[in-house]
């Protein structure tokens, strides 16, 4: 599961997942993923949130392309709570194209 993707993500003598490595597996050959569903944010946001600031880059990437309330609300999580400026950006232009009316209520 994902927790395998984060350690064969990891280069040898590294503690932290590769990004772009772990980008590429999550995201698969294509768009049926199963990290790519609506099913996957709540394991999406409890593994990847608590990792360095390039893998929290990674989850904002993959919210963003979920459309679904849940992912909604994670990145309305991310863009207020992130400790790193660039992920909350992300967050925040990724909820820029998303209804108002799903995050707002939840930034209020």
């Amino acid at each position: 599961g994902l927790r395998r993707m984060l350690t064969d993500s990891t280069p040898p003598g590294d503690p932290r997942p590769d990004p772009a490595k772990l980008a590429r597996a999550l995201r698969g050959s294509d768009a049926h993923s199963p990290w790519l569903k609506p099913e996957a944010v709540p394991a999406l946001m409890q593994l990847l949130m608590a990792e360095n600031e390039g893998v929290r880059e990674v989850l904002a990437d993959l919210l963003e392309g979920i459309r679904d309330r849940r992912a909604t609300a994670a990145l309305a999580n991310r863009a207020v709570f992130d400790l790193n400026p660039r992920v909350r950006e992300a967050a925040v232009k990724a909820l820029a194209r998303r209804p108002a009316d799903e995050y707002r209520p939840l930034l209020l």
